[in-house]
């Protein structure tokens, strides 16, 4: 009978730990984005690689606002000041090719944002910006010509 008792203690018990463990883990694995990242054949005026910044920030009104690159460039966290939640993950991407990116999404991070360095610096689409709406979605950035674009998938 003793037995009986101990046993029906133990399962809701064994339930909530495993109910506990469960959503450590969601959790963890919620602070991940992971993003596809594509580049056309004919990459940066004509098939030449480019470097890639991706930030996360809390706001987008800074961002939105930055017009030259080659200042931004140099210059980048500083630019966006109290908006930028981590330093930004950087790669280089060459033509035709797909990489992947997963990367460890602060909880302040509303947006993320993505910049090219292009080799032809007049044109406007070097940068781009989206909202983070779900925590568990994958986004895609496009990297044609001389323009990067981050979408849904």
């Amino acid at each position: 009978m003793k037995n009986h008792l101990r046993r029906r203690k133990l399962i809701p018990l064994s339930l909530l730990t495993l109910a506990l463990i469960s959503s450590v883990f969601t959790s963890n694995c919620a602070r991940h984005l992971r993003i596809q990242m594509t580049a056309s054949k004919d990459l940066n005026s004509g098939g030449n690689p480019v470097t890639i910044r991706i930030y996360q920030l809390k706001n987008k009104e800074l961002f939105k606002q930055i017009s030259f690159i080659e200042t931004f460039w140099k210059n980048d966290e500083n630019e966006l000041k109290n908006d930028l939640v981590s330093a930004p993950t950087e790669l280089r991407l060459h033509p035709k090719e797909s990489k992947e990116v997963k990367i460890k999404l602060s909880k302040e991070a509303r947006y993320i944002a993505a910049v090219a360095n292009f080799a032809d610096l007049e044109r406007l689409g070097w940068k781009s910006l989206k909202e983070i709406r779900s925590r568990r979605k994958i986004l895609l950035i496009n990297v044609n010509v001389n323009t990067i674009m981050i979408k849904d998938q």
